[in-house]
C-alpha cells in the first residue's frame, strides 16, 4: 500500500490518526523498534515513529482497526450519496440483518482473533433464525474457521491481476506481495496437503518475492494447523487439507514454486555439535564461574512453563509450583528441578530444546501447539534460547522427564543428554516403575548429575553457608539467593524429605521484614542489617518495583540487586543499596539490566527522607557520599551543602544565584580535584583535605566540588552507584540514562546542567565551551601555591555565532 492510500485510510477516520493510537499504537511501536533495532522506543518515539518504520506501523494498526470495524458494517447502514438521512444496507432484509447481523459482524471481526478466542466466542455460538426454518441451524465456529482458511489461502493469481497492478503500481513491500502473488497457480489439495504451485519461475531479481512467498505460505501453514487443531477438540471437524505441502523446506518447495538461475538456501542457523558450542559460547564463556547460574536458569524456565499454562487454563497460582532437590542414586549425586507447568512435546524436545539460540516461546511451533498463547499476555523470562544449556557447567549428564499437560500420562518422554564421551542425546519412553520418570500431571522435571559434591569446595552449595549446616538449608539459602522475587511459590527437599519445605511464595519479596528479604537477596542467614537508613519503596506506574536502604556508609560489601522476571541478575558489581530492584531488558549473560523505576521513581521513593539523609551527615566527606549516592539514583540533592563558593560551604540554592551573576563571554572555573596539592605551609607537595586548609586560602572566585579521597573514586564525583550503571565516565560532564530520562552522573555535569538552565542556553551548546585543564588554583596566605585540575565553561554570548554539539562532545 502506498503512503497516500495509507493517508486516505487515516483521513476516514473522523478524529483522524488520533482514533488510531493508545495502547494498541504503542504495542505496534514498541515491537518494530525491538525488531529494527533491539531496543524499546522513547514517549517521543511512540508519538512520532521514525519515517523508515512509520508506514509499516500505521499500516498494521489499519488491519487490526479493519477488523474492529468490519464488525459494525452489517448493521450500521451507510448514507446514500445526496440522501436525507437514508440509508442503505449491506443485508436488505430487515428481519434477517436484526437476526443475523450482529453475528456476522462477529464472525468478520474474529479473522484478527486468536484461535483461542474463537473458541471461547463462538464455539457455542450455534442458532437460528425467525425467517428461515427451524432446523437450518448456523454454526458460527465453523463458518468462521472457512472463512479463516480461505482468507489465508487466497493468494494466487486471481487476488493480482496484472491490469490492477499497472494503474496502482506498487512499490516496496506492496510490489513483493503482488509479484508473487500473481504468479502462483489456485492451490489444490493432495494427500489432505495444500499444493501451490507457480506460473512461471521467479528470477534471481525476484528472490525477495519469492522469499516473502515462501513466509506468507509458512503463515498458512500455521493457520491450517491451528484451525484444524481447534475443530477436532469442539466439533470433531477435519480440515480436508491441514498444512502446505513441502513448506518444512525451502529448497522442496523450489521444485514447486519454482526459482531459475538461483537457488533458495535456508539460512537459519544449524547446529551439528551442541556440545562444542556449549563449552565455547554458553557455560562458562558465558556465565563465568557463578555455579548459581543455572539454577537460576532452571527456575526460570520452570517458572516460564507455569505461566504459560496459567495463561492458556486461566489457573490460579495455587496449584503452581517448583520443587528444586538434592539427592544421588548409584550414578552419582545430583540437583533436579522440577514444575507443574506446561510440559513438552515430543517436537519440543527434538527442536527447540536443543537448538542452542532458538527461544521457544517465539517459535512456530509454540503457536501451532498454543494457539493464542503469545497473545494472552504471557511475558517468559527466556528471551535468548541459551539458559537451559548452562546445567552442564553442574554436571555432563542430564536428564529431562516432561508431559504435555493437556495430554495424558502416556504421552510422558525422557530425554537423555550425556556430555561424557561426545554421545548424542535420544529420546526414550520413560522405564515403567521409576518414580523419578512418572508424570502424574503435566509438567517437567530436570535432574543433572553433579560433577562435584555439592558441599565441596568446587560444588554447588559452596559459599551458601557453614560446613554444620544441612544440604536442604544450604539450598534453600541459594535457592532465595537466585530468585528473591519470584511470582511462583518454589520448595526445596533433599532426598530423605517426604514433603518439599517451601521457601518462597508468589511474590512475598513485597511483605517480607525487610531484613528477611535483604538475607534472602544476600544469601545468608538472617540478621540484623545495621543500617539507620529507611526503607524506601519504589513504585513504578503504580506498581511496586523495589524495596532498598541506601547504603549511606561508606562499605565494600554492598548487597543491594536487580531482578528480572523474579530472578536475580546476579552481577559480581556491588550496589550502593540493599534491597531489590525490579528491572527488564537483561543482556546475554542476565548480569546487568535496566531497572523498571526511573529516576523520578526513586526520586519519589526518597521523597520525605531527604533531611533525615541531610541531617545524618555533618562531615563534608559524609555530605558528598549521600549527594553522589542519591545522584546516582537521578536524584539532585538540592540542600546538601557540597560545593566551596567564596571561603563557604554552599548547596545549589547559592550556586544558581553565583551563576547568574556571570556575564555572558565570560568563564567560570569549577575545581574538580578531590583534594590539594600544596607546597609550603602542608608540607613539601603534600596532598591535605581541603578541610584543613580552607581557612588559611585566599579564595579565589571559583566553585569547589568538596570531594573526598581519590582513593575513594571521588575524582570527578562519581562511583559505581548500582548494577547497570556505567563506572566514573571517563568525561567530567557524564551522564547517564536511567529508565528513559537523562540524568548527570557527576557533580560536574549537574553543574553544567544547572549553568544550562540558569543561563538559558541550549545544554550541547554550553557544553562546547568545557575545557578540563590542570595548574594552579590559588594559594594560602604564606603564599604557598595549591594546584588542582578544574574545569573552563564559558557562557556563550547570545551575539556570538556558536556551533551547536552533542551532549557528549565535550
Amino acid at each position: 500500500m502506498l503512503l497516500h492510500d495509507l493517508a486516505n485510510a487515516v483521513a476516514a477516520f473522523p478524529n483522524g490518526l488520533t482514533d488510531l493510537k493508545g495502547a494498541e499504537w504503542d504495542d505496534l511501536v514498541h515491537s518494530a523498534y525491538l525488531k529494527a533495532y533491539s531496543r524499546r522506543p522513547t514517549h517521543e518515539e511512540c508519538e512520532k515513529p521514525n519515517a523508515e518504520l512509520y508506514p509499516d506501523i500505521l499500516l498494521s494498526r489499519l488491519r487490526a482497526v479493519h477488523a474492529e470495524q468490519a464488525e459494525r458494517l452489517a448493521t450500521q447502514g451507510f448514507f446514500k450519496v445526496g440522501g436525507k438521512g437514508e440509508r442503505i444496507y449491506l443485508l436488505d432484509d430487515e428481519d434477517l440483518r436484526d437476526d443475523f447481523g450482529p453475528l456476522i459482524g462477529v464472525i468478520a471481526h474474529s479473522h484478527h482473533w486468536p484461535m483461542s478466542k474463537v473458541l471461547s466466542e463462538l464455539g457455542e455460538r450455534i442458532g437460528t433464525s425467525s425467517v428461515i426454518p427451524s432446523d437450518w441451524q448456523v454454526d458460527a465456529l465453523k463458518i468462521a474457521c472457512v472463512l479463516r482458511v480461505a482468507d489465508a489461502m487466497h493468494l494466487d493469481s486471481r487476488r493480482a491481476p496484472p491490469i490492477v497492478r499497472a494503474f496502482r503500481r506498487p512499490v516496496g513491500e506492496s510490489a513483493k506481495h503482488w509479484t508473487f502473488q500473481e504468479r502462483l497457480l489456485p492451490p489444490t489439495v493432495r494427500n489432505e496437503q495444500l499444493v501451490f504451485e507457480s506460473k512461471r519461475a521467479f528470477s534471481a531479481d525476484e528472490r525477495d518475492a519469492w522469499w516473502l512467498c515462501y513466509d506468507t505460505l509458512k503463515m498458512v501453514d500455521d493457520e491450517l494447523h491451528g484451525v484444524d487443531a481447534a475443530l477436532r477438540s469442539v466439533r470433531d471437524y477435519r480440515l480436508s487439507a491441514h498444512s502446505v505441502t513441502s513448506i518444512g523446506s525451502p529448497d522442496r518447495l523450489a521444485k514447486k514454486v519454482r526459482t531459475q538461475g538461483w537457488e533458495p538456501i535456508d539460512t537459519r542457523v544449524r547446529i551439528s555439535d551442541v556440545y562444542a558450542v556449549i563449552e565455547r559460547f554458553g557455560g562458562r564463556a558465558l556465565y563465568g564461574n557463578n555455579l548459581n547460574a543455572p539454577i537460576r536458569e532452571l527456575i526460570g524456565n520452570a517458572r516460564d512453563a507455569i505461566h504459560a499454562r496459567v495463561a492458556l487454563t486461566e489457573r490460579e497460582f495455587g496449584p503452581g509450583k517448583i520443587v528444586v532437590r538434592l539427592g544421588s542414586d548409584e550414578t552419582g549425586s545430583w540437583l533436579q528441578v522440577e514444575d507443574n507447568g506446561l510440559g513438552m512435546s515430543e517436537e519440543v524436545l527434538k527442536g527447540p530444546l536443543l537448538d542452542f539460540g532458538m527461544t521457544y516461546w517465539r517459535s512456530t511451533l509454540a503457536q501451532k501447539e498454543h494457539p493464542g498463547l503469545l497473545s494472552s499476555g504471557f511475558s517468559p523470562t527466556g528471551r535468548f534460547g541459551i539458559g537451559f544449556f548452562s546445567v552442564f557447567m553442574l554436571g555432563r549428564k542430564v536428564r529431562v522427564v516432561t508431559r504435555p499437560y493437556k495430554r495424558g500420562e502416556e504421552s510422558t518422554r525422557v530425554l537423555e543428554m550425556n556430555m561424557a564421551g561426545n554421545s548424542r542425546p535420544f529420546m526414550r519412553l520413560p522405564v515403567a516403575g521409576d518414580k523419578f520418570e512418572r508424570m502424574t500431571d503435566g509438567g517437567t522435571r530436570v535432574r543433572v548429575y553433579l560433577d562435584e559434591a555439592p558441599q565441596s569446595e568446587q560444588g554447588v552449595l559452596s559459599g551458601s553457608g557453614g560446613e554444620e549446616e544441612d544440604a536442604r538449608s544450604l539450598l534453600s539459602r541459594l535457592v532465595g539467593r537466585v530468585a528473591p522475587a519470584l511470582d511462583v511459590p518454589v520448595f526445596c527437599a533433599s532426598q530423605e524429605d517426604v514433603e518439599p519445605q517451601p521457601v518462597i511464595n508468589a511474590d512475598d519479596w513485597k511483605t517480607l521484614p525487610f531484613d528477611q528479604l535483604v538475607s534472602r537477596v544476600e544469601g545468608t542467614s538472617r540478621r540484623s542489617v545495621g543500617n539507620d537508613s529507611p526503607e524506601l519503596t519504589v513504585y513504578a506506574k503504580g506498581q511496586l518495583v523495589g524495596r532498598i536502604q541506601l547504603e549511606t556508609s561508606y562499605l565494600r560489601n554492598r548487597s543491594g540487586e536487580f531482578t528480572v522476571g523474579g530472578l536475580s541478575t546476579l552481577s559480581t558489581r556491588g550496589a550502593s543499596f540493599r534491597g531489590l530492584l525490579l528491572a527488564e531488558n537483561p543482556d546475554l549473560s542476565r548480569r546487568d539490566a535496566q531497572p523498571l523505576a526511573t529516576a523520578g521513581d526513586i526520586r519519589d521513593a526518597v521523597g520525605k527522607s531527604l533531611d533525615r539523609f541531610y541531617r545524618s551527615e555533618r562531615s563534608s566527606f559524609g555530605k558528598l557520599r549521600v549527594s553522589l549516592l542519591l545522584l546516582g539514583f537521578g536524584v539532585r540533592p538540592e540542600p546538601l551543602e557540597i560545593f566551596i563558593l567564596n571561603g563557604r560551604f554552599v548547596a545549589m540554592e547559592e550556586v544558581r544565584g553565583w551563576l547568574k551573576d556571570t556575564a555572558p563571554g565570560s568563564s567560570i572555573r569549577i575545581v574538580l580535584s578531590d583534594d590539594f596539592e600544596i607546597t609550603g605551609r602542608y608540607g613539601n607537595e603534600e596532598t591535605v583535605d581541603f578541610s584543613q586548609c580552607l581557612d588559611d586560602w585566599k579564595q579565589p572566585k571559583d566553585i569547589v566540588i568538596a570531594a573526598g579521597s581519590d582513593d575513594d573514586g571521588f575524582r570527578l564525583g562519581f562511583e559505581v552507584i548500582a548494577q547497570g550503571v556505567p563506572p566514573k565516565p571517563k568525561k567530567p560532564l557524564g551522564f547517564m540514562t536511567w529508565g528513559y530520562e537523562r540524568v548527570p552522573c557527576s557533580l560536574a555535569a549537574w553543574l553544567a546542567e544547572e549553568a544550562a538552565e540558569t543561563w538559558g542556553v541550549d545544554p550541547a551548546r554550553m557544553l562546547a565551551s568545557g575545557v578540563v585543564k590542570e595548574g594552579t588554583i590559588g594559594e594560602l596566605n604564606d603564599g604557598a601555591p595549591i594546584h588542582s585540575e578544574y574545569l573552563i565553561l564559558t557562557r556563550p554570548d547570545p551575539h556570538a555565532n556558536q556551533e551547536k554539539l552533542p551532549l557528549d562532545g565535550v
